[in-house]
């Protein structure tokens, strides 16, 4: 039984598409940078609990003021956590 060349393509490309998964799925290695390193995760979360104390501190005082509606604690346009009115 023969084989058409319709059926051939069709399974390089299938093939095809599944090594293009695999590859995309896989994990990079270690030396490609993809995200922040550990110092600066543990950097971070010293800060956001900093601004968390301070949310919970102000917020009764802040929320007496008229138009005041709630805090939250985000990130400000530099990266670092602040508190946000």
């Amino acid at each position: 039984m023969a084989i058409s060349s319709s059926s051939r393509a069709g399974s390089s490309v299938i093939a095809a598409l599944a090594l293009l998964a695999l590859y995309a799925c896989s994990n990079p290695g270690t030396d490609i940078p993809t995200g922040p390193d550990r110092a600066l995760e543990a950097a971070a979360g010293r800060d956001i609990a900093a601004a968390i104390r301070a949310q919970e501190r102000h917020t009764p005082g802040l929320l007496a003021i008229p138009g005041v509606v709630g805090t939250a604690v985000g990130f400000g346009a530099g990266g670092a956590p602040v508190v946000k009115v």
